[in-house]
């Protein structure tokens, strides 16, 4: 199930698992024509079972619903989504408007994030991907637990992203979104150089073990997110390519 060192990095994958260890580009908008046939065959995502998985895109593209179809929450695996907490605080102020009590939900959203990096398992964390300082935490909280920090892009144009929060019925302003837009667009230029080496670079910036870039077709082909440690052939894999 494991991929080949070339396949790893443009996202094809044996049997339809991938095994994320660099920079994958699994985006089928964004490849030829030509090319879809042989990169993008990727319906299973495999983590290890103790790592911290950030899941960051714009408001609106898609994060919260890729994350209750495909990854199973329970004892073992942490889902911490920032919506889901606004959600519930939604409940209790009523006809209340957001910004007058999104620092409580910022702050509910951390504390939730901090318990579950507390405990053992794997962590999964929905990002607005214009906060930083919150993904370099995670990093660093990841490496003092000794386990990998992993990332997940959903890169989807402003219109669909801002057709997904008409369909939710909720968004953020005009301005808020341009921001969003812009450090989402910054975020994915500070990735050119992983996309445009190829298989060469065997690493992933801002301290993750990788990055997996999905749109919205390849978002609707994945049908699992797994949390397993690996097979033993897949072990001697992994130490065979970084040595």
């Amino acid at each position: 199930m494991e991929t080949d060192s070339a396949g790893a990095h443009t996202g094809a994958a044996v049997g339809g698992m991938l095994i994320p260890r660099s920079v994958h580009d699994l985006r089928e908008e964004r490849h030829r024509e030509g090319e879809r046939d042989g990169v993008r065959r990727v319906d299973v995502l495999s983590y290890p079972a103790s790592c911290v998985l950030v899941v960051t895109g714009l408001p609106g593209a898609g994060k919260s619903t890729l994350l209750a179809r495909v990854v199973a929450a329970g004892p073992s695996v942490a889902v911490l989504d920032a919506d889901l907490v606004r959600a519930r605080w939604a409940l209790r102020v009523g006809r209340l408007p957001y910004r007058a009590y999104r620092p409580l939900v910022r702050l509910s959203h951390y504390g939730e994030v901090a318990r579950a990096l507390r405990g053992p398992g794997a962590v999964v964390v929905h990002d607005s991907g214009r906060n930083p300082i919150l993904r370099r935490v995670l990093v660093r909280a990841a490496r003092r637990r000794g386990i990998p920090a992993h990332a997940l892009l959903l890169d989807v144009t402003a219109h669909q992203a801002l057709s997904g929060q008409r369909a939710r019925g909720r968004g953020v302003s005009t301005a808020v979104f341009a921001r969003h837009h812009r450090e989402w667009r910054a975020l994915l230029a500070r990735l050119a150089p992983w996309l445009d080496a190829g298989p060469a670079l065997a690493s992933a910036p801002g301290g993750f073990t990788s990055c997996v870039l999905l749109d919205r077709p390849a978002a609707r082909r994945l049908r699992r997110i797994v949390f397993a440690d690996p097979l033993p052939g897949q072990s001697r894999r992994r130490d065979a390519d970084k040595s």
